[in-house]
């Protein structure tokens, strides 16, 4: 047809050509009419199959129907059924959290600045008697004494023996360090000094010389050995040194003293003597710091010296009452 027929125009047009069939049937014979309303009910049967098939005359316009599908290639046969779902599986299901987890992929984000400080941890204090080198003697080893002490020598020239003595200040210092447990080596510079001492000899009117002025003294200087008695804390030591007695003057010629060897305004060794000494100690000390001890000491010297103004030789004795202080 020119132009297409919606339902309604479709209806109208079959009812028009069945009642022209019927006017011309009408008009000729009734084979006619027969022929015509058998034509007439095939249009209508069409027209009913064509309306079911179109949208309601509101829709949007009838698009083309979709050509059929090709029958397939000789030869190919349709794909057999899939198969069935697998059957459920028994046992419990594996737990969460098994396994290896994902790869991270990548480098982590870099940290700026510097971390901070690890928290500094004070150690607990150890009580002072738990520390080494409490109350015992190791290592640097230092002796100080000062005291009172008493001093005496004596020579003997052309039979006659002269006698020099008095009480004085006693000294002594000590450094060392110990090699082995309570055990010190060191070495130390000792002496004694004796103001105005007194002066005899067998014959008073050989030498008619007055003791006003006169100081007598013992220097001597030494290798020594020390051993400490713990836990009482007593050590006993003894010195070798080399000794050297002098007798000094002040010379005065004014007032009427004398002395040997001594020049006219000034002042003079009058007697010196060099020798061998010995120096022994025993001395007991309380400890008052972790290295630190004070206490008490005795004294011996003794020495044999030769005179350097006469052929003769001098023995001298000494003693002392010391104040100790030792740090070892």
């Amino acid at each position: 047809m020119p132009f297409a027929l919606v339902n309604g125009d479709r209806k109208e047009y079959i009812v028009t050509i069945i009642c022209l069939g019927a006017i011309v049937m009408h008009l000729r014979s009734g084979m006619f009419l027969l022929s015509a309303l058998v034509g007439a009910s095939a249009l209508l049967a069409e027209s009913t199959a064509i309306a079911q098939v179109q949208p309601s005359s509101g829709s949007a316009p009838s698009q083309p129907e979709a050509a059929a599908p090709s029958p397939p290639a000789p030869g190919y046969q349709p794909p057999a059924p899939g198969y069935p779902p697998p059957a459920p599986a028994y046992g419990y299901p594996p737990a969460p959290g098994y396994g290896y987890p994902p790869p991270v992929y990548g480098y982590p984000p870099p940290i700026y600045g510097y971390p901070p400080p690890p928290p500094v941890i004070e150690p607990p204090e150890v009580p002072a008697s738990q520390r080494p080198g409490y109350h015992t003697h190791d290592g640097f080893f230092l002796r100080l004494h000062a005291g009172m002490g008493y001093l005496a020598s004596w020579e003997t020239q052309q039979g006659i023996k002269r006698t020099t003595s008095g009480g004085g200040f006693s000294f002594s210092a000590a450094f060392g360090g110990t090699v082995a447990s309570n055990l010190v080596l060191y070495g130390e510079i000792l002496g004694t000094v004796v103001p105005d001492p007194s002066r005899s000899n067998s014959e008073n009117s050989l030498y008619p010389y007055s003791t006003s002025g006169l100081t007598a003294g013992m220097v001597g200087v030494g290798p020594g050995i020390a051993y400490f008695l713990e836990p009482i804390n007593m050590y006993f030591s003894g010195t070798a040194t080399y000794a050297q007695y002098t007798l000094d003057a002040s010379c005065d010629y004014d007032n009427g003293t004398y002395y040997y060897n001594c020049n006219s305004g000034s002042s003079s060794t009058v007697d010196k003597a060099n020798g061998f000494g010995l120096s022994a100690v025993a001395g007991k000390e309380w400890w008052v710091s972790t290295n630190w001890g004070l206490g008490l000491a005795l004294q011996f010297q003794w020495a044999t010296l030769k005179d350097k103004y006469a052929d003769a030789w001098r023995n001298a004795l000494g003693f002392a009452l010391l104040f100790s202080s030792t740090y070892n």
